[in-house]
C-alpha cells in the first residue's frame, strides 16, 4: 500500500492507459459492427448441378435492401469479349418459355430485393446464347465449344448510397468426355465496392441510361 500511496501518479496514469486502452477496443469492435452491417452483400451462385444447365441464383444477404439497375452478361467468346444487357429480356428470346405466356412474356428483373430474398435470372446456358446472338442454324454445339467464360454481374443501389456498387462471378468452361462443365474463378462472388470501382459504375449506369432512354 505504501508504494501506491508514494506512487499515486503513476498508478493513475497506468489506469488512465487501460482505461484508454478498453476504450479503443470498445469503439473498434463498435465500428467493425457497424462496417460489417453496412457493407454490401451479394451472391451469385448455380443452382441444380454445376453445367450450362444450372441456374443462376442471385441473393441479397446485405442488411439493407438493394435496387437492381442493371444485369450484364459477358462471354469469352473466340477471344473477344461480348457482352449483354440482361435485365429486362423476353423469355422466348433466350429459352423456352413459361407455362401459359403463349411464348411473349416480359421478365422484369430491375427493382428492389429485400434483405436475404434472392431471384434467378435463367440458366447459363441460356444467357450464353442470348449474349452471343446466333446467326439462324448456327451450331450450337460448336458455338459452346469455342466459348472459354460466362460472367454475370450485377450493379445495383444500396440503401442510402448515393454511388451504385456492383458484384460479378465468373465461370470457365471445361470441356470433360460427357459434358461441359463450369468452373468457378473465384471462390465467392466479387465485389465491386471501392470508390474507384463505383465512380466506374456510376459512369457505366449513366451510359446505359443514355443508351436506353
Amino acid at each position: 500500500m505504501s508504494w501506491f500511496v508514494n506512487n499515486t501518479n503513476v498508478v493513475i496514469a497506468l489506469s488512465n492507459i487501460g482505461t484508454l486502452i478498453v476504450w479503443l477496443v470498445y469503439a473498434q469492435l463498435l465500428y467493425f459492427n457497424f462496417r460489417r452491417q453496412r457493407r454490401p452483400r451479394l451472391v451469385i451462385r448455380r443452382a441444380g448441378g454445376n453445367g450450362l444447365s444450372a441456374t443462376c441464383v442471385i441473393s441479397n444477404m446485405s442488411a439493407e435492401s438493394i435496387y437492381i439497375s442493371y444485369i450484364i452478361s459477358e462471354v469469352r467468346y473466340k477471344g473477344e469479349n461480348i457482352t449483354c444487357d440482361v435485365t429486362d429480356v423476353v423469355q422466348s428470346d433466350y429459352g423456352e418459355p413459361a407455362e401459359g405466356d403463349g411464348g411473349n412474356l416480359k421478365d422484369y428483373r430491375q427493382g428492389p430485393m429485400l434483405s436475404g430474398g434472392y431471384m434467378h435470372i435463367g440458366k447459363y446456358r441460356d444467357l450464353l446464347l442470348k449474349t452471343i446472338e446466333l446467326d439462324e442454324g448456327a451450331n450450337i454445339d460448336e458455338v459452346i465449344e469455342n466459348t472459354e467464360s460466362v460472367t454475370v454481374y450485377i450493379i445495383c443501389i444500396y440503401g442510402s448510397e448515393d454511388k451504385p456498387i456492383g458484384a460479378y462471378r465468373k465461370y470457365f468452361l471445361v470441356s470433360n468426355e460427357d459434358a461441359v462443365m463450369m468452373r468457378p474463378a473465384s471462390w465467392d462472388t466479387v465485389r465491386l465496392s471501392s470508390m474507384r470501382k463505383r465512380r466506374k459504375l456510376k459512369k457505366e449506369v449513366l451510359n446505359r441510361g443514355q443508351e436506353s432512354g
